[in-house]
């Protein structure tokens, strides 16, 4: 996991199911995010930073929160609340676009 620099809505810590195996977040947002979706699927496969991508044209690097795997399919998926998400659009946008 990379580090995280302290701020307000720093939780670092751990979630663990009682059938299923650890997964470490970040925040509350994070937490709460884990907890849904062992609600809704308890046998989603979710992994904490699964991967890390470089911004196209940019030295800067991008780790998605999460990873799910379910019947459905994967996915990777980013926790922000969304005024922060809008505010830093700009700044995310390459890095989703890398994502994808």
């Amino acid at each position: 996991m990379r580090r995280i620099r302290l701020s307000r809505r720093s939780h670092v810590t751990r979630f663990r199911p009682l059938d299923g195996e650890t997964v470490e977040h970040e925040s509350a947002l994070e937490r709460d995010f884990v907890l849904l979706t062992r609600f809704l699927d308890p046998s989603a496969a979710i992994t904490s930073q699964p991967i890390e991508f470089e911004s196209e044209g940019r030295s800067r690097r991008y780790t998605p929160d999460f990873r799910v795997v379910s019947s459905p399919g994967s996915e990777l998926v980013e926790i922000k609340y969304r005024a922060d998400l809008r505010a830093q659009w700009s700044r995310l946008r390459p890095a989703f676009e890398a994502a994808s």
